[in-house]
């Protein structure tokens, strides 16, 4: 989903959205209607707002900011709270994902329980300033076989030069963080005049909506949150992300790949360490410039592609045969999505990825859990390179109290995939049991990105902000069905 908005961090850090604006300018403070064009040419009469809220808190009379939204309005008589959709990230575009496949059908219905605000959160989107640094220069053909000292060094330069390039712009990036997003909606609620606010949380919008179920819950009717990032679940532990591998490694084993990758992650460990000694190499042209070259691919390189969409079950169905190709010398299904990667890496260093992450971190007792876990895993999470690189940023660090355990009595339903590597269904068990009022859903068979646009769950979310039960409800995708190599390359020639 969100074609073109996936991002390296000099692709070392995380996969992250980065958005653009959309396709209309923003007209200043103030509001003003005008006709919201999903992708398939529909549109509904809505209006655009925006909120000067305070660029800190805890300073109301000092700088000040502009926060844009979409308001959807509700199709009944009798609206509900304004439910606010939070987008993930941290950097995506909320008023540009309203307008995508399946999820504008999703906003749509909802109209029919509430207003639907689609939020651009600080510094992302039409929201003023916007924090976003450009590439000058094309990414580096080493992109994918770079150590990981490298990395990090390219990242912090990459980060220095970025900082510096905000600041000549008086942007202080440290003032944008989950806290102070979670205050904003408070202002939110206040500029549009209502007693009460509901969330539609996805991904990173979860976290944030956590912070502001803590802060301002009295003002939250309902919360629905999908794809659960808790408060110190911002760094993956690698156990987590070994674990949805080795499920997915025993569904490839019982389809017919499984006769030729009996254990996808025993055939992962010997390419690792095979990668290691003697990188594998892919052509690439890029589109755009015509420029051909040669990318060469170390253990590493394959982690991090691997990482990207590990919770995207649109990608996960080719991954034995990539493997699989890549151990026979046939690197044709590795060059589609280092290709991918290597075009994207184009958008340059994302920001908002760094101070938001950074701010919000871990504790010290998950900081050496994931440590000692990196040592042996197969997948050491992309965000061990966030430490050393923040450090330039300076960011806002939210402490252990912001990382604590939330206790709620707003209603909350809780929903994840099975197949979910980026925010497994424990993460969303481990905070609903602070949640007096919490329905727990798990969706079989989906991953992180395929949930929310979805028709049966859109249903779901319709019945829950209107008040209904939805517990013991069932949802589920179809089963993965993992394809052979020659399936594989037609699927991805056809992309």
């Amino acid at each position: 989903m969100r074609e073109g908005t996936r991002m390296f961090l000099m692709t070392a850090v995380a996969a992250l959205t980065v958005v653009s604006d959309v396709g209309h300018s923003a007209p200043g403070p103030g509001r003003d209607s005008f006709a919201f064009e999903s992708y398939n040419g529909r549109s509904i009469a809505a209006e655009r707002g925006f909120v000067r809220v305070p660029l800190r808190h805890a300073a109301p009379d000092g700088p000040a900011i502009e926060i844009a939204y979409v308001r959807l309005p509700a199709t009944t008589a009798h609206p509900k709270a304004p439910i606010v959709f939070l987008d993930g990230g941290p950097g995506a575009s909320g008023i540009r994902t309203g307008a995508a496949r399946g999820f504008f059908e999703t906003f749509d219905a909802l109209r029919s329980v509430a207003d639907v605000i689609l939020l651009d959160q600080r510094g992302i989107g039409l929201s003023r300033p916007r924090l976003a640094c450009p590439a000058v220069d094309e990414p580096p053909l080493d992109l994918f076989a770079i150590d990981r000292p490298t990395q990090v060094a390219r990242a912090r330069a990459a980060s220095e030069s970025c900082l510096a390039r905000l600041r000549a712009e008086g942007i202080d990036p440290a003032a944008f963080n989950a806290m102070e997003s979670a205050d904003d909606l408070e202002d939110l609620r206040q500029a549009l005049g209502v007693d009460r606010l509901s969330l539609l949380g996805f991904s990173y919008g979860t976290h944030l909506g956590l912070a502001a179920l803590r802060r301002h819950g009295d003002h939250i009717e309902r919360s629905v949150l999908i794809g659960i990032e808790g408060p110190n679940h911002t760094i993956k532990l690698p156990s987590s992300l070994d674990s949805s591998l080795a499920r997915l490694s025993a569904l490839a084993a019982k389809d017919p790949i499984g006769r030729e990758v009996p254990d996808m992650s025993a055939l992962l460990r010997r390419l690792l360490d095979r990668l290691d000694r003697e990188p594998a190499r892919v052509s690439l042209t890029d589109p755009r410039s015509g420029r051909t070259g040669t990318l060469a691919v170390n253990a590493d390189g394959l982690r991090r592609i691997l990482l990207q969409d590990l919770g995207d079950a649109s990608d996960v169905p080719v991954f034995p045969a990539m493997l699989l190709g890549i151990e026979r010398g046939d690197t044709e299904l590795l060059a589609w999505f280092v290709r991918k990667r290597y075009l994207q890496a184009r958008a340059g260093f994302p920001p908002l990825a760094v101070t938001v992450d950074a701010a919000s971190g871990a504790t010290a007792q998950r900081w050496e859990r994931i440590e000692r876990e990196a040592k042996t895993s197969l997948l050491a999470p992309r965000e061990l390179v966030l430490r050393p690189v923040s450090e330039v940023w300076h960011p806002a660090e939210l402490g252990d109290s912001f990382r604590a355990a939330i206790t709620s009595d707003v209603p909350t339903l809780f929903m994840s995939g099975t197949l979910d590597a980026n925010t497994p269904p424990i993460q969303a068990e481990e905070i609903a049991r602070g949640f007096r009022h919490a329905v727990t859903l798990v969706v079989e068979n989906a991953g992180h990105e395929d949930m929310l646009g979805q028709r049966d769950v859109g249903e779901t979310l319709v019945r829950y902000f209107q008040g209904e039960d939805v517990s013991g409800q069932k949802l589920q995708r179809p089963r993965i069905r993992f394809l052979s190599i020659e399936e594989a390359k037609a699927d991805r020639r056809r992309r």
